[in-house]
């Protein structure tokens, strides 16, 4: 069974909704950021642990404007779907997305079981990839392990300016 006409205003107006507050918070993000970046630059009496602090926040805060992004690009690709007459629709199965989930996750395209599936196959692949074996938890979704992928990469970034700059082979020879 399709969607209602009431059903599909009201996915509708909430995607609209999460697309303005996404595009609003981007616009106010990239300002805080040419703000940061112009003190940095102009080397506004920061303490090298200031700026290494900053420089942090801002990796941060680059990692989450791009999830943000992916975000805005899946609510584009929804409300463009309610025009072309496809939303609600898997785009794996050709089902019907049950409305509790699209009214808890207005932009998704798949059903449930499609979406354990293609997380099913990410994994495999990943666990492939690395060579490293892969242990499914519960509450493991591919935006959780997306979010702590892009929290190690930060955290990893942070440790290897740091054993750089400790490195005792970079050291002048007294």
């Amino acid at each position: 069974m399709g969607l209602s006409e009431k059903q599909l205003a009201h996915l509708k107006h909430k995607l609209l909704e999460m697309k303005d507050e996404l595009e609003t918070k981007k616009r106010r993000t990239t300002g805080e950021m040419s703000d940061s970046r112009g003190d940095i630059a102009r080397g506004a009496d920061n303490h090298i642990g200031e700026t290494a602090s900053e420089y942090e926040d801002r990796v941060i805060q680059q990692s989450l404007n791009e999830a943000d992004q992916k975000r805005l690009q899946d609510i584009t690709e929804a409300l463009e779907r309610i025009e072309e007459g496809t939303y609600g629709i898997c785009i794996d199965t050709g089902q019907p997305i049950p409305y509790e989930r699209l009214e808890a996750l207005p932009y998704a395209k798949r059903t449930p079981e499609a979406q354990r599936e293609k997380e099913t196959l990410l994994a495999e692949d990943r666990q492939e990839a690395s060579g490293v074996d892969y242990v499914r938890m519960e509450g493991d979704t591919e935006t959780t392990r997306a979010l702590e992928q892009e929290q190690q990469a930060s955290h990893q970034s942070g440790e290897d300016a740091f054993s750089h700059s400790t490195n005792e082979q970079d050291w002048p020879k007294q």
